[in-house]
């Protein structure tokens, strides 16, 4: 039975040039998209030192190549749902509520709960809220590409809510267990790892203030605080006080900016740090990235007999009268900018019945994107999707490390990873997007990242992606369990200079156990872009590398259609890992003497491998081409195009190729992804063909399709 592929090609005279739209299409025929973008961090290209510089480092790209670098990047998994799924899968993470992980060793000491979203991390301590927030970049920006980003941007800002003069001797305990577990394998020692941790929809203080306990939930853009005041209970003891203060500069001195607000002399706009209360009664706190509000709070009782109250009745409920109150410290001080703590001013209300105060703080302005309910919602940091065959989502990317934003000194910033590391994450969400079933982190000391992933029959998750972590988590038995030629990332190769590797981690369906974990990398920059799975539990993986010798490290040895490194800045190559991960069953570069990289790859159950990316290299390996169009032709070089390479795994070099191709026009052409399919597909901007050798139905002009 003729096999039947369908490819989707972007064309920078068509699509604005940092979106990427996916290749994918499912078993069923099924279109998959994805837009993003990725590359080598800005790291990848560091220069030498003086002393190593006879070293054989991965060269810097040329000016040239470092402006097609810009164009591209981002992998779609091999299990990537079509857009419409994607987006109900964004909606759906968007709705989920927050969900808080008691500590269990995951973190500071300090901390009881804490709960963790796309742009924040928040910490619950025994009478403080810490909220850390990091805004994130708009999707097809060059940072959230992971490419150079200032160490300014990256760092988080915090700010403290902290209870004043309440009850020291309230705990916090979890309420309404939810179905997820949290999962952390952070490093390379288990004895350090935490699995099965539960979560919870609320957090509850009993007896904060006398007579009053105080409920934490919320949603992904905002936290609310219920204080649930007890019949007779006086909620006039209820204060906070407010800080702030950037990550890196809590040095002892963070600012105390619960103060009035001041001005900036040249803007007119409150500086970062300031309160004011707004027309709508909201509480705002000025950063320096943006703004967290404190909205009006809403106070409430049940409404029981109530026809003497001046308040209106609302969803059953009777409305009270309620405002934020600033109230100074010291009201005798002659100092400028007192501090202040805020307090609630209430109507009337019946002291008989218990009332509610609660005020929602609100950080979705700040970290900026969609807001809850829209397509795209807590989905900024992921880099894959992929559905299960019970439709369970599975996403992967990366996110903020779990570090606790202390008042002490913190190392001083680099500009680059080593300042505010992330690892690497997968979540599973239920067929019906209402609960999320597991969360895993999987990272070391540095930075890590996810960026593909794909599904077994059996649910276990695959995943590759980037890591400069040495201890990033490997298991025993595997590939290869070291980071770069020398087990230290090639630290000792370059001078102290790291490199990349590409990681390939297997974990079990309840993503509380790694299956297999391992590198992928050699003397240079190696990352891990595009993954896929066979009915036998084979791993087949591309990405790109510069490693133009000692590639792969261990675990096997190259044995496909290009043994050497073709040349140029990076080559694009596939490898397949076995059910174990104890073996490098197949490995190959694919490149020519310029640009090339692998983006996506599917595989079937006979041992073939379907690789898509894009090359800048005339002279890429080709075999069986596709006729190319007479008047725009191939225009490899200075835009690139996209090419579709098949090869057969069970062979060795000299018998695997069985196509390879390019696929573009004038313009610059990249495949992002790809799957075979059994029936045909209708959709715009796609070029069908019958197997690679029956032109017959192929359409000639293909530059013209897109």
């Amino acid at each position: 039975m003729r096999k039947q592929w369908v490819f989707s090609l972007r064309s920078r005279l068509r699509v604005p040039s940092r979106a990427s739209f996916g290749i994918l299409v499912c078993s069923t025929g099924l279109l998959v998209s994805y837009f993003a973008n990725t590359g080598f961090p800005s790291p990848v290209w560091a220069a030498p030192s003086p002393e190593t510089a006879s070293a054989s480092v991965p060269k810097a790209p040329s000016p040239p190549q470092a402006a097609r670098a810009e164009e591209s990047r981002k992998t779609a998994s091999a299990s990537q749902p079509d857009p419409a799924r994607r987006a109900r899968v964004a909606e759906a993470f968007g709705r989920l509520p927050l969900s808080f992980e008691p500590n269990q060793g995951q973190t500071n000491s300090a901390v009881r709960f804490l709960s963790r979203g796309s742009g924040y991390r928040l910490f619950l301590k025994q009478h403080e809220t810490v909220l850390s927030l990091r805004k994130q970049p708009a999707v097809g920006s060059l940072q959230s590409a992971g490419r150079s980003s200032s160490a300014e941007s990256r760092t988080p800002e915090v700010l403290r809510m902290r209870l004043v003069g309440a009850n020291a001797t309230a705990t916090l305990s979890g309420v309404e267990e939810l179905p997820g577990k949290s999962n952390y394998f952070l490093g390379n020692d288990p004895k350090r790892w935490h699995t099965n941790i539960p979560n919870y929809r609320k957090v509850a203080a009993r007896n904060v203030y006398p007579g009053i306990d105080l409920v934490y939930y919320g949603d992904q853009r905002q936290l609310e605080y219920d204080f649930v005041v007890a019949p007779g209970a006086d909620p006039s003891g209820i204060r906070f006080a407010i800080e702030t203060g950037s990550l890196g500069l809590e040095t002892g001195n963070s600012k105390l900016e619960n103060r009035q607000p001041a001005p900036n002399p040249e803007s007119g706009t409150p500086n970062p740090g300031s309160l004011r209360i707004d027309a709508d009664g909201d509480l705002v706190v000025q950063l320096d990235g943006g703004e967290v509000r404190f909205h009006k709070p809403v106070v409430y009782q049940e409404q029981l007999a109530v026809a003497s109250l001046q308040s209106k009745v609302e969803n059953n409920r009777q409305s009270v009268d309620a405002r934020y109150v600033l109230r100074p410290v010291n009201p005798k001080s002659q100092t400028e900018n007192p501090k202040f703590e805020i307090a609630f001013a209430l109507g009337p209300y019946n002291k008989a019945l218990p009332l509610v105060i609660d005020p929602v703080l609100s950080y979705s302005t700040y970290l900026g994107g969609n807001q809850p309910g829209t397509p795209g919602t807590g989905l900024d940091m992921a880099n894959a999707i992929a559905v299960s065959s019970d439709g369970s989502a599975f996403i992967a990317g990366e996110t903020d490390s779990l570090d606790f934003p202390t008042v002490h000194a913190l190392q001083p910033e680099t500009g680059g990873p080593f300042d505010i590391p992330d690892d690497a994450f997968v979540a599973k969400i239920s067929p019906d997007g209402s609960a999320l079933l597991y969360s895993t982190y999987l990272g070391g000391s540095q930075q890590d990242r996810a960026n593909g992933i794909a599904v077994d029959s059996f649910g276990n998750a695959y995943i590759t992606g980037s890591t400069i972590s040495e201890d990033f988590p490997h298991s025993e038995g595997v590939f290869d369990p070291n980071c770069g030629v020398d087990g230290h990332c090639n630290s000792s190769l370059f001078g102290g200079l790291v490199t990349y590797d590409a990681f390939v981690t297997k974990l079990n369906p309840a993503g509380s156990a790694i299956v297999y974990s391992g590198f992928l990398g050699g003397r240079g920059h190696t990352l891990g872009f595009g993954i896929a799975v066979d009915v036998n539990g084979n791993a087949f993986v591309t990405g790109a590398t510069t490693a133009s010798a000692n590639f792969p490290a261990s675990g096997g040895v190259l044995n496909g259609l290009q043994v050497l490194f073709g040349g140029g800045v990076k080559d694009a190559y596939i490898a397949k890992i076995s059910p174990t991960g104890e073996a490098i069953r197949y490995i190959t570069y694919l490149g020519g003497s310029d640009e090339d990289e692998g983006l996506g790859i599917a595989a079937d159950n006979n041992n073939f491998a379907y690789a898509t990316g894009f090359t800048c290299s005339s002279d890429f390996p080709i075999n069986n081409p596709l006729p190319q169009d007479p008047v725009n032709g191939i225009n490899v070089g200075a835009n690139c195009d996209a090419f579709v390479t098949k090869v057969d795994t069970s062979q060795i070099a000299g018998a695997d190729l069985i196509y390879s191709t390019y696929l573009g026009g004038a313009a610059r052409d990249q495949g992002n992804g790809i799957t075979n399919a059994r029936t045909g597909l209708r959709a715009g901007a796609l070029m069908r063909m019958q197997d690679f050798a029956d032109h017959a139905d192929v359409r000639q002009h293909y530059p013209t399709v897109a």
